[in-house]
């Protein structure tokens, strides 16, 4: 399976949660890119994929292996290691990248203090210095400092063959999901997904905190919660974040979290 895809992972300092996101030509890329697990890190795989590589990752990650070792284990008897493309964030914000020779140009990939982007089969090389001034430049939840990364990497063109599918995945507590949006097909699929995003942040994401004191204590979610169906524009609304608007994104300090 060949992901032409461009991804950032990063942990937030603040919480010491991890994210990623990823956008790609191929459909469904949430089901094979990012692997995310509370406490123990992130990673995304693409290129010409092995899905072993993400399990195997986050198992070696758990056991305490830094990202750089689980690199070199999961690359030393692959002979195809030059077709891979794979980042890896450990417990400690360390990051460990391998852009195989023989992905599609442009590729390469950037990584800063608790963070990593990476692309390959990219419209321009432009893609990932944009990625990474936007995640450096961001403030806020980690979600959508990583969606401020993948709206500026799609802003530059991205795949170069165009997008299909997104998705981006942030953890809290392990055995309550956080942040977990994907777009399997769609025509915009990275402002589509920040559409979501948004769209659900305030009953999902907002009052997370809540939903896992109520289930913890055997009681229903507050009653003041609106109805989902609440939380969705009328047809045809604008929804700010998108082209032009001020989404993530727009969000910008010299700040990190």
């Amino acid at each position: 399976m060949l992901l032409h895809t461009f991804s950032v992972i990063a942990r937030c300092r603040e919480t010491g949660r991890f994210g990623a996101a990823v956008a790609s030509h191929f459909p469904g890329v949430g089901a094979y890119a990012p692997y995310v697990r509370s406490g123990v890190g992130a990673m995304v795989i693409q290129g010409w994929v092995n899905p072993s590589f993400g399990l195997h990752g986050m198992e070696m990650l758990e056991r305490g292996m830094c990202s750089g070792e689980v690199l070199e284990r999961l690359l030393f008897r692959d002979p195809g290691r030059e077709l891979r493309q794979l980042a890896i964030i450990d417990r400690n914000g360390t990051v460990a990248v391998h852009t195989g020779a023989d992905n599609d140009h442009a590729r390469g990939h950037l990584s800063g203090e608790e963070f990593a982007v990476v692309g390959n089969c990219l419209a321009t090389e432009s893609v990932l210095s944009a990625m990474a001034e936007a995640f450096r430049k961001s403030v806020g939840p980690l979600a959508e400092r990583l969606l401020a990364a993948l709206i500026a990497g799609d802003l530059h063109g991205g795949d170069r063959r165009g997008k299909r599918s997104a998705a981006v995945r942030v953890v809290a507590l392990a055995d309550f999901p956080y942040v977990d949006f994907r777009v399997d097909h769609h025509p915009d699929p990275v402002f589509e997904l920040e559409r979501i995003y948004r769209v659900n942040k305030g009953l999902l994401i907002d009052r997370y905190e809540e939903w896992v004191e109520s289930v913890r204590k055997g009681v229903p979610f507050p009653k003041s919660s609106p109805p989902l169906s609440a939380s969705f524009p009328e047809p045809g609304a604008k929804i700010s974040g998108r082209r032009g608007g001020d989404g993530p994104s727009a969000r910008q300090s010299g700040e990190a979290h």
